[in-house]
């Protein structure tokens, strides 16, 4: 009971920044909406992701549900979002390079933008400070210049792209004019410049911070007794 009653207190303040919300509706922005839930509530600053769809508020229930993960400057990100096909979970985060390489390596990169490329390969000087071998290759792959690189042992290969450096950065501005580099082809399409902006999107099967039950449960309520349910979904499988 006393938990229920904290979640009734939490809730209260989250139907709260709906409701004022939805007064101005027509003209009403889903990342300052955003900001004002990670602000109204201790559960939804630290433990639930909110993600974006449609210009909705998406929560999960269910811990397996497909998602993407973006990072970067926000005017980037609400490009991204109006054209995502699934709900983003948006942080103006930068990430350090063994998490890039992490993401690369697990094969869930969707984008990076040139400053990553710059800070992590082209201002680099190892592994230690830049991205692993492979997923250096990984990029190089994309980049077209691969067999430049391919078959050196480390120290080679980190020497090598200081005297490469101009190589890789017009492959780079070559494949990539917007300064953001689509891991795969079918999203190449997708108009979003990057400047010299951190940004980047990876894939997530995964929510990592989800619904429990009774939280769920008295948000439903009071989201449809407040008649804002309109603004939100709650995917429960």
């Amino acid at each position: 009971m006393i938990a229920r009653g904290v979640y009734q207190f939490e809730i209260d303040r989250i139907t709260q920044v709906f409701s004022e919300n939805q007064e101005i509706q027509e003209a009403r922005d889903i990342f300052v909406l955003l900001k004002n839930l990670r602000n109204s509530s201790v559960i939804m600053n630290s433990n639930v992701d909110i993600m974006l769809h449609r210009n909705k508020i998406v929560f999960s229930k269910e811990k397996y549900y497909f998602h993407y993960k973006v990072f970067g400057e926000e005017k980037i990100a609400r490009e991204f979002v109006k054209v995502s096909s699934e709900p983003v979970v948006y942080k103006d985060f930068i990430i350090n390079n063994t998490y890039v390489s992490n993401l690369i390596r697990d094969g869930i990169l969707i984008c990076i933008s040139y400053r990553y490329v710059r800070d992590y390969i082209l201002n680099a000087s190892n592994q230690h400070n830049g991205l692993r071998k492979q997923e250096l290759l990984s990029i190089f792959e994309v980049l077209g210049i691969k067999n430049r690189f391919e078959n050196m042992e480390i120290t080679q290969l980190w020497n090598e792209i200081k005297i490469q450096r101009q190589v890789i950065t017009d492959a780079f501005h070559e494949k990539a004019p917007n300064g953001i580099l689509w891991m795969g082809a079918k999203n190449n399409e997708i108009d979003i410049q990057a400047g010299e902006a951190y940004f980047i999107v990876f894939k997530q099967s995964q929510v990592n911070q989800y619904l429990d039950s009774d939280f769920c449960e008295i948000l439903k309520k009071s989201l449809n007794q407040k008649n804002i349910h309109n603004m939100v979904d709650i995917y429960e499988n």
